[in-house]
């Protein structure tokens, strides 16, 4: 669905969801265990977008950033 998403300008806002509720789920786990969220290469097109939707994830979740890993997608 990631290339359907991509095409139909919806990755942005399902990868600010996906990457809000990571950090949600996340800070209810022990501290010493991570969450890794998967970013499609498209939302690097829009850099500053991706880096606030980070850090309103960060921010909203409370969650520690050193226990948050971004992995970009394959496609």
């Amino acid at each position: 669905f990631i290339p359907i998403a991509e095409q139909m300008g919806l990755i942005t806002q399902m990868g600010a969801w996906a990457l809000r509720q990571a950090c949600l789920d996340a800070r209810n786990w022990p501290e010493t265990i991570s969450v890794a969220v998967n970013v499609s290469a498209s939302q690097f097109k829009d850099a500053p977008r991706l880096i606030e939707n980070v850090k309103d994830a960060l921010l909203i979740s409370g969650l520690d950033p050193s226990r948050l890993e971004l992995e970009v997608t394959e496609s």
